[in-house]
C-alpha cells in the first residue's frame, strides 16, 4: 500500500507514473529542507527524506538530473502540479491574489517571470507564472494571455487582484470586470485624471483630497496643469490639513 502523502497524488500515476510522482514529492521535501533549488546541494539531504543514509549524494544526485532531463519539458505536468497546489491552499480561504515580475538577463537571453499568487496570510504564493523572454513591463495583452490561460487551470472568480502602479491599462481593467476579477492597483498621481473627470461621481480633485485627510496621508504641493495637487511621499513634510 502507498504511503499517504503519495496517495494524494494518485489520479497523476496513469498519466506520468508513479516513479515521477515519487521525485515530486522528493523535490516538495527537499527543497525547504536545503533551502536552494540547486540540485548539487539538495543531494545531500536524499538519503534522510528517503531513509537510506548508505546510498552516495552522488547517486542521488543522477536521479534528480534524470527527473529533470525527462520531465522539464513536460508543461502537462505542470499544469498539473499547480492544480494540485491550488486545491491544497483552497484550505486556507484565500480570496486575494497577487500579481507581480521580476527580470533579468543570463548572458544573451532575456527573462522575465510575470508570477500569479495567492495571498495566504501574509505570504504570497506562486500558482502560476509565465516567461515573457523580454526585459522591461509586461503589456496588457500579454497579462490578459497570462490570465486567460489561467482561468483555463483554475476558478478564480470572485477573487481581489493586487498589483503595483506598472500593470494597468483601460483594456486590461476592462477584462479584469468582464471575469469577475475585483482589483486593487496603485496608481501614478495623474493617471486617468481626465477619464475621472468626465465619469460620473466625484472629481479627480475631491478624491484626492479626500485622501489625503489628517492623519492617513502626508503630501507635497505642486502644480500640474495649472491646478493645485497634494502629492503623497513616503517621507512628509507636512501633515494633511
Amino acid at each position: 500500500m502507498l504511503p499517504p502523502h503519495l496517495r494524494k497524488f494518485s489520479d497523476l500515476y496513469a498519466t506520468y507514473g508513479l516513479g515521477a510522482v515519487k521525485n515530486v514529492w522528493l523535490l516538495t521535501c527537499l527543497i525547504p529542507i536545503a533551502r536552494t533549488v540547486n540540485l548539487y546541494k539538495i543531494k545531500d539531504y536524499v538519503g534522510a527524506v528517503l531513509d537510506k543514509p548508505d546510498t552516495q549524494p552522488q547517486s542521488h544526485y543522477k536521479r534528480l538530473i534524470r527527473f529533470f532531463q525527462d520531465w522539464a519539458e513536460c508543461q502537462d505536468l505542470l499544469y498539473d502540479l499547480m492544480r494540485h497546489n491550488l486545491r491544497f491552499l483552497r484550505r486556507l480561504g484565500f480570496k486575494t491574489l497577487v500579481m507581480d515580475g521580476t527580470s533579468w538577463t543570463i548572458g544573451e537571453a532575456k527573462v522575465h517571470y510575470l508570477v500569479l499568487s495567492v495571498l495566504a496570510g501574509s505570504v504570497a504564493i506562486p500558482i502560476y507564472w509565465v516567461q515573457l523572454e523580454k526585459i522591461g513591463a509586461s503589456n496588457q495583452q500579454e497579462r490578459k494571455a497570462m490570465f486567460e490561460t489561467a482561468f483555463s487551470l483554475f476558478d478564480l472568480k470572485g477573487m481581489t487582484l493586487l498589483a503595483d502602479r506598472e500593470y494597468i491599462g483601460k483594456d486590461w481593467f476592462k477584462f479584469l470586470k468582464t471575469n469577475k476579477i475585483y482589483f486593487v492597483i496603485r496608481l501614478r498621481l495623474g493617471d486617468y485624471f481626465e477619464d475621472v473627470n468626465q465619469a460620473y461621481g466625484k472629481s479627480y480633485e475631491r478624491m484626492l483630497t479626500k485622501c489625503c485627510q489628517k492623519g492617513k496621508l502626508v503630501k507635497n504641493r505642486f502644480v500640474w496643469r495649472a491646478t493645485l495637487y497634494n502629492h503623497h511621499d513616503a517621507q512628509p513634510q507636512n501633515q494633511c490639513r
